[in-house]
């Protein structure tokens, strides 16, 4: 009886997902650095990346059947990945990836203010 990957596989998709929402995160933060509601954009689309990459990586490596419910369906690990999304945009908002990107962050700030005084 193949159980999957269980466990390891909703660690493992939980990590990758993190990464994910965290980096796409940072990343909105930076390009619309000038723009209104930045922060409400920047949280939103993290938390459908990591959705996404939370679902994809539950359903490979299928982690509903760690679940011990007998012929649960994949439907659960979607319902998994949408909790990570939720979690990422509304508590983790760019961890773990925060002290990387806020150095960028404040580089491209700064050198965008050195460039209006020019």
């Amino acid at each position: 009886m193949n159980q999957g990957w269980g466990l390891s596989g909703f660690i493992i998709g939980s990590i990758l997902a993190q990464f994910a929402g965290a980096w796409a995160y940072w990343r909105t933060r930076i390009v619309l650095a000038d723009r209104a509601r930045r922060e409400l954009w920047a949280a939103s689309i993290a938390g459908a990346v990591t959705a996404l990459v939370g679902t994809v990586a539950y359903i490979f490596f299928k982690v509903h059947l760690w679940l011990d419910v007998q012929n649960a369906p994949w439907g659960a690990d979607v319902f998994l990945g949408i909790c990570m999304g939720i979690c990422q945009a509304v508590l983790f908002r760019g961890r773990p990836l925060t002290q990387l990107f806020i150095n960028r962050e404040k580089a491209h700030s700064s050198s965008g203010s050195g460039n209006r005084a020019a």
